[in-house]
């Protein structure tokens, strides 16, 4: 798409301005002053691009005094606050603008300008710095210097040595960028730790007094930069865990965050093109890094004792079933929504297309169990069954497919509500004192159990009922014509695939309860108005209504209204076609009597010069 491709231009030409100095004057004097309110005011670039655009003119957060950086965190502030909501959000409804917009006006109210230019002015290289890669790229130079060595007794030793210098000097070159950015990089490190109390602001805590990622901080921070580039969604995620770790949170801190960036982030992928839904992707492939091992107690347990504080009483059951119950399970919710109708592919083809390329990038991490790779190959092969083969959107389905399959063998499968009460088990041991009331607290167990059967046995008879009037009042308002209403057989195919879009997601999901809200809604308005129907009915010993009376003569009207006019068409029809006959036939008549003229005088023309020669030849006798 073009969008990506301008963003790919820009953020190529910022390298190449860049290279090979890594200093800020040169690049700063190709800028003008204030550029970043010029970028967002004048220009109208969006934010994560313009910060990208004069980052690198700024000074080194590494090289910088706190003076400085409180001078540049205010500059940044001013241009920010300067704009308005209406010249950044220009798409959407008005409701999800005025949401963006609240959002939006309390931006420096959630988040301090500090922690804003932070998260800014920050680059990939400040965070991670691959030493592995640097490592191996001097062991495969040294490689080469031996193989270089090798050769001397073949070729001149002039040349020989020349390319090993060249080849020493590259080695060189690499080990000073390396220490280069590693002390960059600890630096940084320093100035973040020295300033961690920054990195709480992007943190909210609720009423429960749980600690995630605050909303400003998602959607004016996370979401811009995650789109913008890989490297950049990578930064993002190696951010997110910075503040984790600075409140020295819990690992299940971690996976309620965790599972709050799967709800906020994982949506945009609706919205977004393609390049962005695999930038997100790459974000959560890094943040989720440390769920991989959920199976293997050991290296799970230490990779955690790694990177969080951990608490005694934890236990793996608990890990488990916060990694795939919270994390997995909610993230596999959105997929099965997401492909849940494939018929309406032409419309919805975004985000199905979006949907699949997540997925192929996720495909190391998810889906993590058997049971949720199960259902989403039925997915997809239901997807290929509504989407014709020579849509593009139909191979990627199948390509996606053949990938899940092939890790299919090795999942485990896992039953997750087993898993919970594992879990519950493991949270409250059995003691002496609970074991002597077992056998009072099964009996009660039991009542409550036969109460329950008895409350299901109601509820099933009265939605009989209710499905018999409703049956009955669409059979009357069918025959009398108002609204066409679907036949059973396709409320019920409807309801089949919703019920099995979402058959998993029965621990008090959202969506569930939204849906079986909608439905009793519409059953208690169904049943209500066939209700009024029977009392219209009886009332009115089933004679014609007001209402009918007036619905048959507008039929009536209307259709004398249509007879009427496609009587007059009709008759302009006839008459256009009497007047093309007689002017075909006039000009059928003129021609004839043209042709007939032209004839007639050819013919007497000839007579003439016949006679003429038949006089002219006795003189020429005569002679």
């Amino acid at each position: 798409m073009i969008h990506d491709k301008i963003n790919e231009i820009i953020i190529q030409l910022t390298h190449f301005l860049r290279f090979p100095s890594t200093a800020t004057r040169p690049y700063a004097t190709l800028l003008p002053k204030e550029a970043l309110g010029k970028l967002l005011l004048t220009y109208k670039v969006q934010p994560e691009l313009a910060f990208h655009i004069i980052r690198p003119a700024y000074k080194s957060l590494a090289k910088m005094t706190e003076a400085e950086f409180r001078e540049a965190a205010e500059e940044i502030r001013n241009a920010v606050a300067s704009l308005r909501p209406d010249e950044l959000f220009r798409f959407g409804s008005r409701t999800g603008f005025n949401q963006l917009a609240d959002v939006y006006n309390n931006l420096f109210r959630d988040i301090s300008p500090e922690m804003y230019a932070l998260f800014w002015l920050l680059t990939l290289e400040h965070l991670h710095i691959s030493t592995e890669s640097y490592d191996k790229g001097i062991d495969e130079l040294n490689k080469k210097v031996s193989d270089q060595r090798r050769k001397e007794g073949g070729s001149s030793r002039k040349a020989v040595d020349k390319e090993v210098e060249k080849l020493r000097k590259v080695m060189e070159n690499l080990r000073k960028e390396r220490e280069i950015y590693v002390e960059a990089a600890s630096t940084v490190e320093k100035f973040i730790k020295e300033r961690e109390e920054l990195l709480f602001g992007c943190i909210s805590v609720d009423k429960d007094g749980k600690s995630t990622l605050s909303s400003s901080f998602i959607q004016q921070c996370l979401l811009p930069r995650i789109r913008l580039s890989k490297s950049d969604a990578f930064f993002a995620a190696k951010f997110v865990e910075l503040t984790i770790k600075a409140r020295r949170n819990t690992f299940f801190n971690y996976l309620a965050n965790a599972m709050h960036l799967v709800k906020t982030v994982l949506p945009i992928v609706n919205i977004c093109t393609e390049k962005e839904a695999v930038n997100v992707g790459i974000f959560f492939v890094y943040l989720l890094r440390h769920t991989v091992n959920w199976e293997n107690e050991a290296k799970l347990k230490a990779d955690i004792k790694k990177s969080f504080v951990s608490l005694e009483n934890e236990s793996f059951v608990q890990y488990q079933h916060g990694i795939l119950a919270g994390v997995f399970n909610n993230m596999h919710k959105f997929f099965r929504v997401s492909l849940a109708e494939p018929s309406r592919y032409e419309s919805n083809s975004i985000a199905l297309s979006n949907t699949i390329w997540l997925l192929n990038t996720i495909n190391d991490i998810y889906p993590a169990i058997k049971n949720h790779a199960e259902a989403l190959v039925k997915d997809l092969k239901e997807m290929q069954a509504e989407i014709p083969e020579n849509v593009d959107l139909h191979m990627q389905a199948k390509s996606l497919e053949i990938k899940i399959n092939g890790r299919m063998k090795d999942l485990s499968p896992v039953d997750l509500q087993k898993l919970k009460e594992d879990r519950n088990k493991g949270l409250e041991p059995k003691t002496l004192e609970t074991a002597e009331k077992e056998p009072k607290n099964n009996e009660k167990d039991k009542e409550k159990d036969k109460e329950k059967e008895k409350e299901k046995d109601r509820n099933d008879t009265q939605r009989k009922a209710e499905e018999k009037e409703r049956i009955v009042g669409d059979k009357r308002i069918k025959e009398s014509g108002e609204i066409e209403v679907p036949s059973n057989e396709a409320r019920e195919l409807k309801r089949r695939k919703i019920g099995s879009a979402v058959e998993d997601q029965k621990d008090h999901d959202s969506l569930i309860e939204h849906q079986k809200e909608k439905i009793l809604k519409d059953r208690q308005k169904e049943s209500k108005e066939v209700k009024e129907i029977k009392e219209t009915n009886n009332n009115t010993n089933n004679t014609i209504t007001t209402k009918d009376v007036r619905d048959r003569d507008t039929r009536d009207a209307r259709d004398n209204r249509d007879n009427r006019d496609n009587r007059d068409a009709r008759d302009i029809r006839d008459n256009r076609d009497n007047r093309d006959n007689r002017d075909s036939r006039d000009n059928r008549d003129s021609r004839d009597n043209r042709d007939s003229r032209d004839n007639r005088d050819s013919r007497d023309t000839r007579d003439r010069n016949w006679k003429d020669d038949d006089r002219s030849r006795p003189s020429a006798r005569r002679k």
